[in-house]
């Protein structure tokens, strides 16, 4: 089927005039042609893929075609942390339906599926009578290529509010060197579940979301409103925080009103009133 492009498969290259399968109809279950034909193939590699990574890890690629149209879709920092994907993804499959069209009376490629042990990373899919096909599953939040987060017993706020601490969170550590985090300039936040070694300059996913956790909540500095009686300035810590509540009112301020809805919100330190 793969070699020839045929769903409807009779005879074999190696059988050749010996060996007929009959089609669709004869393979299908029950010879039930309102079932499908499901087909997966399980890749091992003990060493890791083999070869270099598809295009489509490189950060300017992601970045500039998913990122901004997808949620859950990988950040800058988490793409540029898949560079050594090959080594750490060993298990994979790919998953055929084939399906039988009463339209056009003939079987055809349903979805087109692939994945890893820890579950489903994307699939495609052909509506037949529409004639089209289309990502109809894309999840990001699987290691390797993301996080996927859960609101949980957040408030909504609290819950929009993390996106933009997360996003503050990846561009400090990125602009910035982190004496205290030992980070350098540059720094990437690492996948989920990914071991990361201390000679490496990447900050662990379970420290950032701790980090992202004390923000949200105002933990320690960042809910501590105190002056300094030397300067006269506000704990540094605590007006940042102020400021990114300031810019998540700002994005749901935008974001319901309906001239906004397809424009960009412009961040800034204003409430909507």
């Amino acid at each position: 089927m793969l070699e020839r492009h045929n769903c409807d498969a009779g005879r074999t290259v190696l059988g050749g005039d010996v060996v007929d399968l009959g089609g669709f109809e004869n393979l299908v279950h029950g010879h039930d042609r309102s079932r499908a034909i499901r087909m997966r193939f399980e890749l091992h590699f003990p060493g890791g893929l083999p070869g270099a990574e598809s295009d489509w890890v490189r950060d300017a690629e992601l970045d500039s075609h998913i990122s901004d149209f997808y949620t859950d879709a990988p950040k800058p920092l988490d793409i540029a942390a898949a560079a050594n994907l090959s080594s750490r993804l060993k298990d994979l499959w790919v998953e055929l339906a084939i399906d039988w069209s009463a339209r056009q009376d003939r079987p055809f490629v349903r979805t087109y599926a692939v994945g890893t042990t820890s579950g489903e990373y994307a699939r495609m899919s052909f509506d037949d009578e529409k004639e089209q096909a289309a990502l109809s599953l894309r999840n990001f939040g699987l290691y390797p290529f993301g996080s996927r987060y859960e609101k949980g017993d957040l408030s909504e706020f609290d819950w929009a509010f993390a996106k933009v601490v997360r996003q503050y969170v990846r561009e400090a550590v990125w602009n910035h060197d982190h004496d205290g985090l030992n980070l350098k300039k540059g720094a990437q936040i690492a996948m989920s579940d990914e071991e990361v070694p201390e000679s490496e300059n990447r900050l662990s996913r379970r420290r950032f979301d701790e980090i992202v956790d004390r923000i949200v909540s105002g933990e320690g500095v960042w809910g501590d409103p105190s002056i300094d009686e030397e300067t006269g300035e506000q704990n540094a810590q605590f007006a940042e925080r102020e400021r990114l509540i300031e810019i998540e009112l700002t994005i749901k301020c935008f974001k319901y009103r309906p001239e906004n809805r397809l424009r960009r919100p412009i961040l800034g330190p204003k409430t909507c009133v």
